[in-house]
């Protein structure tokens, strides 16, 4: 838990997720303040010699992510935008006395 927090963390400050970043550690309760990454240590580089591992020990590559089909009840019946606006309507805490900063891709 705490460890991937801390990748985390230093993950989205390194892409710029200001807003992100106070999020996660108001809601975690572990800052930047506290730990820091080891030497050499960042989340994209655990990740893929993680996965390198796993194609050596299993002889596959791991699959991490799947794409979700038609039929899957996550996903939304009133089309491909259906997700965004609904995800755009959900009522979210909002961190006060800060602009929204969050990034959309």
């Amino acid at each position: 838990g705490k460890h991937l927090i801390v990748l985390m963390l230093h993950h989205l400050v390194q892409a710029g997720y200001a807003g992100s970043v106070e999020a996660l550690q108001s809601e975690s309760g572990v800052t930047l303040a506290q730990y820091e990454c080891a030497d050499n240590i960042e989340l994209l580089s655990v990740l893929q010699e993680w996965e390198d591992f796993y194609e050596f020990k299993f002889g596959r590559r791991a699959k991490l992510v799947r794409k979700l089909s038609a039929y899957s009840s996550a996903v939304d019946p009133h089309g491909k935008d259906g997700a965004r606006k609904a995800l755009d309507a959900a009522v979210l805490p909002r961190l006060k006395g800060r602009a929204s900063d969050s990034r959309r891709t």
